[in-house]
């Protein structure tokens, strides 16, 4: 029944931004996953030797989402539009330039990209997300600045030995098909063996 607006004035401002915070996260706890639809176009040409990809992710449903003051539907995704293709379907190159490009790593995430990366991949829940951050910085894998995640050197050799010596483990599918199994547990479908 508190809503952080109708505290405010009995606040201080960073009382007031902790309260909030803590108010959307329990709300988005509560509400549904948001649901995205992520697209992939291949493109190859005839001879293989030349490969183009190109990548869609919109947002289908907001979910929990929604529960975020800062949300607002409409909200670009990372990558808008991509002509719709057929599996197989052959295309025809219209223009092609020979640019010289450096390739630049991709920025670092901040607490909302990681947030959405894990739920693309449907890895944690609204619930665990935040304690998954948590982690992270207890842990002192990673550091913020401006907003960023920077990894620690301990936490590049924590991510190097673990990658190395339990990559079955720490690959995306398998933990994103561990939640579903987890949430199946949850819901009585499916016995812990």
């Amino acid at each position: 029944m508190r809503t952080p607006e109708s505290i405010k004035e009995y606040l201080e401002a960073d009382a007031f931004k902790l309260y909030k915070m803590i108010y959307e996260r329990f709300l988005a706890t509560q509400m549904s996953d948001a649901i995205y639809e992520v697209r992939e176009v291949i493109v190859q040409s005839a001879d293989g030797v030349y490969e183009f990809r190109g990548e869609v992710i919109q947002l289908k449903f907001a979910g929990h989402l929604k529960a975020y003051s800062d949300f607002e539907p409409g909200q670009p995704a990372e990558r808008s539009s991509l002509p719709d293709f057929e599996a197989g379907e052959k295309v025809v190159l219209v223009k092609l330039t020979d640019e010289k490009k450096f390739t630049e790593p991709p920025p670092r995430y901040s607490e909302a990209s990681l947030i959405k990366k894990l739920e693309i991949n449907g890895i944690g829940r609204p619930s665990t997300y935040a304690k998954i951050i948590q982690t992270l910085f207890e842990r002192q894998y990673v550091e913020k600045y401006r907003g960023r995640f920077i990894p620690t050197e301990l936490g590049m050799t924590v991510n190097r030995v673990l990658i190395r010596q339990f990559s079955n483990i720490f690959a995306l599918p398998f933990t994103a098909s561990m939640e579903e199994e987890l949430d199946l547990v949850e819901q009585g479908k499916k016995r812990l063996q």
